[in-house]
């Protein structure tokens, strides 16, 4: 997330800044590794636009955030290497 007032007021840019990163925690990365990565695939195995939105808003809409917040940061990474993308599209997409 990238934060600016185009130069008008760089110190609340700053504090916008510091806001979100208490705001949105390190799982907030690892989230936007799944997800992007749930993107890339679902748009190869999908052809329909309409099933390809649907399937990821599901996704958004998941507990999967939530679970990840509760384990932890030191967990996390050992989510982001074992996750099993094919079985995650299938869940969400099926």
């Amino acid at each position: 997330i990238a934060v600016s007032t185009n130069g008008r007021s760089p110190a609340l840019a700053k504090q916008l800044r510091e806001h979100l990163e208490n705001e949105y925690g390190p799982e907030y990365a690892l989230w936007l590794n799944i997800i992007s990565e749930y993107r890339r695939r679902i748009m190869i195995k999908e052809p329909d636009k309409d099933k390809r939105n649907r399937a990821y808003k599901k996704l958004l809409d998941s507990d999967i955030l939530e679970k990840m917040r509760d384990i932890g940061i030191d967990d996390m990474e050992k989510i982001d290497k074992n996750i099993d993308m094919d079985k995650l599209i299938a869940e969400f997409a099926g």
